[in-house]
């Protein structure tokens, strides 16, 4: 029984002992917790209006971005975009140009052939439209940044055992 709780003890030792401290947005209404990793870049906006994009490092319940420190309770937002986004916005947008380029060759092709290309032209038009679409799509994935307001999320630390 001793062996067990000296092995319990140290493995709850070591956990915490190379756990790494992470920064935690729980979602007043529901919950929600969403884990940024440190060393990923945020963008942070303070309670005097400053606005610091940087990566960043947790230290003693602080966030500390462009060498600057702050106290959690001196953020009024936080953004932070994963790079599973900008991935999908880019995806989407290389996939809508090449679509566009496809269906011009295409309208093109149909265009020099006179009568005969006018029976195919709707669908050209709408290779067009879809390819545009999802182009704009990727336009915004990539470009858009999610922001975690203070007065919507809670800030806190947390000591995270990472298996990943």
């Amino acid at each position: 029984m001793k062996k067990t709780i000296m092995l319990f003890c140290l493995t709850c030792f070591f956990c915490s002992l190379f756990g790494q401290e992470v920064l935690v947005l729980t979602k007043k209404e529901n919950g929600k917790e969403k884990i940024i990793k440190q060393g990923k870049k945020i963008k942070i906006f303070t309670n005097t209006g400053s606005v610091y994009s940087d990566f960043f490092i947790l230290k003693n319940d602080s966030i500390i971005i462009s060498e600057k420190k702050f106290a959690i309770n001196d953020i009024e937002m936080i953004g932070y975009k994963s790079t599973e986004m900008d991935v999908l916005g880019g995806v989407l947008t290389v996939s809508g140009g090449v679509v566009t380029i496809l269906s011009s060759i295409v309208t093109i092709g149909f265009a020099q052939a006179g009568w005969y290309g006018l029976k195919l032209s709707p669908f050209t038009i709408l290779a067009s439209f879809v390819a545009i679409s999802t182009t704009t799509a990727g336009i915004l994935k990539f470009a858009h940044e999610p922001y975690f307001k203070k007065t919507k999320w809670k800030y806190s630390t947390r000591n995270y055992f990472a298996t990943n």
